[in-house]
């Protein structure tokens, strides 16, 4: 009975010493799995250069329209945000006053005449009667110079004539020039003046239209050669968002000064604006093209991390694992950013999901994205999904 208990006491103290050991051998250390990502192959393609800044679109022509002579308004022509046509007839002002001196003018100018004709009469009458010695030389350089007089009378009845007819035709108000409407300043029944401040409304030309707008000064060298090489460079206008092309135009001119507080330099561009899609005292993103990169290089911006030493992404290297690959790159367009410098090629998986998840030399199982450039929402087939 003894031996027997001494084999079962043997036997728990070998199944204690297994349980022990097999809680406290670790087994051989095993590779960690791959980190699944996304990825997308690099294409090179010709990508244009933009040089782009905030700007602000401003009317070719501003004309706040105010009377030239005061009167009371009988009659408005013209709905508030009405697109007018320069001559177009605006407000009416009450011309009863003027239209009296206008006949006032006249009747001087009529008397004025006859009696020149009469002078011009008696001068030749004294001239004829000279010979005959009854009328003096005294009184013919007299009759003369009343001839004179009377044209000068003439001349100026002429000139206030035509002065009061200006002035009653200032009572038509036309538009000085094509555009839209504002809002009125007036109603019918004001009386306005011709030192009014605010006018009776704004004429605000709408098309053409121009954007100021600025860009860095380190810039400017290259602005400067793309507009010598094409005065006329194209520059399209983005919305609030930079998102949406709103006009496209070209270059006009380029400011001669660099404004010393921000460091930047102001351009202007002049559009068609036949749409009118740009209003004045609108802020828009101006992008002007000053070059072509050539067959570059181009990857998702969203492939894109940021670090100490500058802009970086991982690459899938032929034995599965991730290399991390240092870039400079050029102005983002559509999601995509041109490659300018760096060790990238065309077809190089570069990593764009996943990324914060891997490190230098982690292994990875790709499954492949839509190439660079093709549009958002694009999937390439089952197939195509692959681990390397």
């Amino acid at each position: 009975m003894k031996k027997r208990y001494v084999v079962l006491a043997v036997l728990a103290v070998l199944a204690g010493a297994g349980l022990y050991l097999a809680q406290n051998t670790r087994p051989a250390d095993l590779p960690p799995p791959a980190v699944p990502v996304e990825a997308v192959a690099v294409a090179l393609k010709d990508v244009p250069v933009y040089v782009s800044g905030l700007g602000t679109v401003v009317s070719m022509q501003t004309v706040t329209v105010r009377p030239q002579v005061d009167g009371q308004i009988v009659a408005i022509r013209f709905k508030e945000g009405q697109r007018v046509r320069a001559n177009d007839v605006l407000v009416e002002l009450d011309s009863r006053y003027l239209r009296g001196r206008v006949k006032q003018a006249a009747g001087r100018l009529e008397r004025d005449r006859v009696l020149l004709a009469n002078a011009e009469r008696d001068l030749t009458r004294y001239r004829g009667a000279q010979d005959t010695g009854t009328v003096t030389q005294q009184r013919i350089d007299t009759q003369a110079a009343t001839v004179a007089q009377e044209k000068a009378a003439v001349l100026a009845d002429e000139g206030a004539l035509e002065q009061a007819r200006v002035r009653l035709d200032y009572c038509t108000i036309r538009s000085p020039a094509t555009g839209v409407a504002g809002l009125r300043q007036v109603d019918v029944g004001n009386l306005v003046q011709t030192n009014d401040a605010g006018g009776i409304v704004t004429i605000v030309g709408m098309s053409p239209i121009a954007v100021l707008f600025t860009v860095p000064q380190k810039d400017i060298a290259r602005v400067v050669a793309a507009i010598q090489s094409h005065p006329d460079a194209p520059v399209s206008a983005l919305d609030a968002d930079d998102t949406r092309v709103l006009a496209t135009g070209a270059m006009e001119a380029i400011d001669n000064v660099v404004d010393q507080a921000s460091g930047t330099i102001k351009l202007k561009a002049v559009f068609p604006n036949s749409e009118e899609t740009l209003r004045p005292g609108e802020f828009v993103h101006a992008r002007l093209r000053i070059g072509l990169l050539k067959q570059v290089p181009v990857v998702p911006s969203h492939a894109v991390l940021h670090g100490t030493k500058g802009d970086y992404v991982f690459v899938v290297g032929s034995d599965h694992k991730a290399k991390l690959v240092h870039v400079r790159l050029g102005a983002e367009s559509h999601g995509q950013m041109p490659v300018t410098a760096g060790e990238l090629k065309a077809g190089d998986l570069v990593i764009t999901d996943g990324a914060a998840r891997v490190s230098e030399h982690t292994e990875v199982a790709v499954r492949l994205a839509a190439a660079a450039g093709q549009r958002d929402g694009d999937s390439l087939p089952a197939s195509e999904e692959k681990t390397p």
